[in-house]
């Protein structure tokens, strides 16, 4: 079954959870200073060994439409350094004097600064260390490290390397390094829509302004430390609000908008927005003021929602009037004042369920408005307004209606809900615990999500802090990414409950006309699994700014042995093995190689086996990226710094298969052959090669074999891969969808298209389970399964499965592989098979 719109149209973005490609901000007043520090740097490199004259400053100076006055005074007072920011105005930038003087040298007030292209490309080339003209993250982290004198945090150099990946490759070309210098909104904003925005061609002197403030009166927040209120809360509000300091920011999407509310000052007033629909509590009242009231009535912040409801929610509005039915009882929304820190215009609306506790509920809100200075964190959290169903709707008419036996039909409550989602336009779905989401058995949520998909409005998937410090918990055991496939493909909707079934009867059937449950199923994996990478990468990238201090440097150096040195490498292993099983095969191929690079650099007493393992890794990136040469060299590498060891090399069964798939995919058979065979043989010798290490094996052998024409062998090693993947409970992997693609691939050459047909399509739909479509085995799923279509006169399913195989190896930049080429061969015989039949 072809898959439906719906996964693509959630909006999140996969990538380091809370990293916004649109916010760029950086610490304090150093934000607010990058451009400037930037471009001194730029022109500095430029002119570094230049000898300016006074007069080749004031040409420059002039050249830039600088006064005759302000040239003047540059000619007088020139200095290396201030001939290289009068070159810097010459290409439209601010001159030395124009910048002490507080004013622009030209009426351009966005030019900010901003040196030559010759100046950039210049600076470019002695960044790029590798030469292989694109920076990466370390490139680029390091040149910001030296701009701010005081050092900037890995997450927010990440979050500026994030604003000039445009292509999200984790790469900066010279054209996205241009486009970033020259960008005031990556730069200078909080956020694409939030506190610190400014209109385009208003020019940066607004932005500069505000961050001068926020630095006078606000300390610097460290990498995710929670916002110090500015406002001394009571004790018990304080106890209740989370504040661990080192918690990654869980939100899932890239591109998280923070879309400011609406200000509503007398907003009680006639005439104003008393009783409007999409009224909403801000983040500040929900994480500060409910949690007082949720203290003051005897319950902790575990309180949940549906146990609040009455004690806290209700009675705020019981003697106030409803300013929508002018009758007696309001919602929460309308009984708490009209102050515009506390209720405004809602920009996202939150899905949760009501047995959710309150403080996780404010701890996600809290997140998800994560910003690296305290008072921009505290005006968003002021100024972005949630939409949440036990504050908004009016309980006291719930309730009442409820008693009298009266209910709203489902098909006005869906109406009514669906204009309220694409009203707000952001739905911020929360799911926890991550091992079992309650959201997803909860037919209600699924309605909201549903909603949200079919609206075509952005979501984002948000846990709070103590989910993702769970999940890295057992990321760094080494069970997290089985866990996440246990999760992932349990993950049904049609289990879900309701307390009223013909509310479930009736959200069920809207769910399966359209996506159906399947593509439902997808889209809520795809999201969730993003959120778990996410998460990954961001820690990962913390652990990565912790060894590069030079104090925790040498204790690694001096005790490479140590339970931190090899927590670090597992991370960086399992990291890498989840993005290469998501379908990530480049992003873990910079993470292994980035690893090798870290032991090799420990020189002869880095640990030979940990070397060994992670070059094998590598040497499975490149492989998976058709990279054959590259697979070899990291192979033979591996084998080499075995060989150093005193003892016998360990795992060699790893080395026999690994040297088997490589000559399997170079086309030799009978030599992949043998070395599986002996992979086999030296797995079932060795003590420390569990069952799925001896799977690995035998699906690789199973190939090898059905490649040979043995069908008969190759089905047989296949039922035991069968075997041992289910009595391990990891059919719903990776592997597993692969496994059918294999089992396909005999049936198809045995000439059993029916069987082939439905193994290929059970793979598909596999893949698409665990939220992994955009890999490489699915892409392989779906050329094979095009050509049995195409055999069997399904032309234009044929069609379909060869072009989704095409957009895969696309994203993933596999276009010169024999698979594309094979993609291409079937869609251009589809296509004239198809006009055929037309004519």
């Amino acid at each position: 079954m072809a898959p439906k719109a719906a996964a693509a149209k959630a909006k999140s973005k996969s990538g380091p959870a809370g990293i916004s490609s649109s916010f760029a901000g950086g610490k304090g007043k150093e934000a607010t200073a990058i451009r400037a520090k930037v471009t001194a740097k730029a022109t500095a490199t430029a002119t570094a060994t230049a000898t300016t004259t006074a007069a080749t400053a004031a040409a420059a100076a002039t050249a830039a439409t600088t006064t005759a006055a302000t040239a003047a005074a540059a000619a007088t007072t020139t200095t290396t350094a201030t001939a290289a920011a009068a070159a810097a105005a010459a290409a439209g930038g601010v001159s030395v004097a124009d910048k002490q003087a507080g004013a622009r040298s030209s009426p351009r007030e966005d030019s900010g600064g901003q040196p030559g292209l010759e100046q950039l490309k210049k600076l470019f080339q002695q960044l790029d260390a590798n030469k292989n003209s694109v920076l990466d993250f370390t490139e680029f982290s390091g040149f910001l490290q030296q701009t701010c004198k005081s050092g900037m945090t890995d997450r927010e150099c990440r979050m500026l390397f994030d604003a000039a990946d445009k292509d999200k490759n984790e790469k900066v070309d010279f054209d996205e390094f241009v486009a970033w210098i020259f960008s005031s909104k990556d730069l200078l904003s909080g956020s694409a829509e939030g506190p610190g925005r400014v209109a385009a061609g208003s020019g940066s002197r607004a932005v500069t302004a505000m961050r001068a403030s926020v630095s006078a009166t606000s300390l610097p927040a460290g990498p995710g430390s929670r916002a110090v209120t500015a406002q001394p809360a009571s004790a018990s509000a304080t106890s209740l609000r989370s504040t661990s300091a080192a918690t990654p920011d869980t939100s899932l999407a890239k591109t998280r908008t923070h879309r400011a509310a609406t200000p509503v000052d007398g907003i009680g007033e006639p005439g104003k927005l008393q009783g409007h629909p999409l009224l909403a509590l801000s983040v500040r009242h929900i994480s500060v003021a409910i949690l007082e009231k949720v203290a003051a009535a005897g319950l902790d912040r575990n309180a949940k929602v549906y146990a609040i409801e009455p004690l806290v929610i209700r009675p705020a509005g019981e003697s106030q009037l409803c300013p929508r039915d002018k009758q007696q009882g309001a919602a929460y929304v309308d009984s708490v004042g009209y102050g515009p820190d506390d209720v405004g215009l809602a920009s996202i609306m939150l899905s949760y369920s009501w047995g959710y506790g309150i403080g996780d509920i404010a701890d996600t809100l809290i997140q998800h408005c994560t910003a690296p200075d305290t008072l921009i964190q505290l005006e968003r959290e002021k100024r972005t307004c949630v939409w949440m169903c036990c504050f908004c709707i009016n309980q006291q008419r719930v309730k009442q209606k409820l008693a009298a036996g009266d209910t709203v039909p489902f098909e006005d409550f869906s109406k009514e809900f669906k204009t309220r989602v694409e009203g707000i336009g952001h739905v911020l779905a929360m799911m926890q615990p991550w091992r079992e989401p309650l959201y997803i058995k909860r037919v209600w949520c699924n309605f909201e999500f549903f909603s949200a998909l079919s609206e075509d409005v952005e979501v984002t998937i948000a846990m709070p802090p103590c989910e993702a410090a769970d999940f890295l918990e057992s990321l760094e055991r080494g069970s997290g990414i089985q866990e996440m496939w246990q999760v992932l493909g349990a993950l049904t909707v049609e289990a879900a409950e309701a307390s009223v079934p013909q509310d479930k009867e009736n959200i069920l059937r809207l769910i399966s006309h359209s996506p159906g449950f399947h593509d439902f199923n997808s889209a809520v994996a795809t999201q969730l699994q993003q959120w778990i990478v996410s998460i990954s990468e961001e820690h990962l990238h913390r652990a990565v700014a912790a060894r590069s201090c030079p104090a925790q440097s040498a204790a690694a150096a001096s005790t490479e042995q140590s339970s931190e040195h090899r927590r670090f490498l597992q991370l960086q292993m399992q990291v890498g093995n989840l993005q290469l099983k998501v379908g990530n095969p480049a992003r873990a191929m910079e993470i292994f190689q980035k690893a090798c690079e870290q032991l090799s650099a420990e020189g002869p007493d880095a640990p030979a086996s940990w070397h060994a393992t992670l070059l094998r890794c590598l040497g499975s990136a490149k492989s998976k990226m058709h990279d054959l040469d590259g697979a070899e060299r990291a192979y033979q590498e591996a084998l080499r710094v075995e060989s150093t060891e005193d003892k016998p090399a360990q795992n060699s069964w790893e080395r026999c298969n690994s040297s088997g798939t490589l000559q399997m995919q170079r086309g030799d058979s009978a030599g992949a052959l043998v070395m599986f065979q002996e992979a086999l043989r030296l797995s079932e010798c060795d003590g420390g090669c569990d069952d799925m290490d001896v799977a690995t094996i035998l699906m690789n052998l199973g190939s090898c074999l059905a490649k040979a024409g043995s069908l008969d062998e190759a089905y047989r090693s296949y039922k035991r891969v069968r075997q041992i993947y289910e009595a391990a409970g990891s059919m719903e992997t990776p592997e597993g969808a692969s496994l059918l693609s294999n089992l396909g691939n005999v049936e198809n050459m045995g000439g059993d298209v029916a069987a082939a047909l439905t193994s290929y399509r059970a793979a598909r739909q596999m893949f698409e389970r665990l939220g992994i479509m955009e890999s490489p085995g699915c892409a392989s799923t779906l050329v094979n399964l095009a050509i049995v279509q195409g055999r069997s006169g399904d032309i234009l399913s044929a069609l379909e499965a060869a072009r989704a195989a095409q957009a895969i190896f696309k994203k993933l930049g596999m276009l010169d592989t024999p698979l594309w080429a094979r993609a291409q061969q079937i869609i251009d015989l589809a296509s004239r098979q198809e006009k055929l039949n037309v004519g």
